[in-house]
C-alpha cells in the first residue's frame, strides 16, 4: 500500500556488426564527402576497388536523385547516410526529410531509348542485392541498399 506503480519498459538491444552515419547538406558539392565516407568503409569491409566503385556510383545516383527530385535543388536541406557492416553484408541507408515520394514512380526507361538520364534506379538495382524504399516515415523517405559478400567482382573475372 502506498507504493506507486510504474509502466516501465525494458529494451534490450543486440548489436550485429558496425554502424556509422553522417549527415550532409543537400548540395551537389557534398557528394564528394559522402562518397569518401562510404568508400572508406567499403574498402575496410573488404570490397575490391571495382566493386567499391560500383557501390559509390549507386550511392551517387541515389543522393543525386534526392537533391534534384525530392529537395528540388534546395541547398538548405540535409541527407543522412548510414553504413552498416556485418559479416558478409554491407548496407547503406539514405534518409531525407523531403516530401514523401511514391516508389511506384521510380521506373527506369528502356535501355534501347538512348538519351541522358533515367537509368539511375536501374543501375542501383543491378549493383545492390537488396533495394527497399521506405515512404511510410512520419516525415521524409529512406532508401535501404544491401550488398552481400565481399570482393564479388573479383569472382566475376
Amino acid at each position: 500500500a502506498g507504493v506507486a506503480l510504474a509502466d516501465d519498459i525494458t529494451v534490450v538491444g543486440v548489436g550485429y556488426g558496425d554502424y556509422e552515419e553522417r549527415t550532409f547538406p543537400s548540395q551537389t558539392k557534398s557528394l564528394a564527402q559522402a562518397r569518401q565516407f562510404v568508400e572508406k568503409l567499403a574498402l575496410a569491409h573488404g570490397f575490391d576497388d571495382r566493386h567499391t566503385g560500383a557501390i559509390l556510383l549507386a550511392l551517387t545516383e541515389a543522393v543525386s536523385n534526392i537533391i534534384k527530385h525530392t529537395y528540388r535543388m534546395n541547398p538548405d536541406e540535409r541527407i543522412r547516410i548510414g553504413v552498416g557492416r556485418a559479416p558478409d553484408q554491407f548496407s547503406i541507408h539514405i534518409r531525407d526529410w523531403g516530401d514523401r515520394q511514391d516508389p511506384g514512380r521510380f521506373v527506369s526507361r528502356d535501355l534501347a531509348d538512348i538519351r541522358p538520364g533515367g537509368l539511375g534506379v536501374r543501375y542501383i538495382r543491378e549493383v545492390m542485392d537488396v533495394v527497399e524504399f521506405d515512404d511510410k516515415l512520419w516525415d521524409g523517405n529512406e532508401l535501404h541498399m544491401l550488398v552481400r559478400g565481399k570482393n564479388r567482382n573479383a569472382d566475376k573475372n
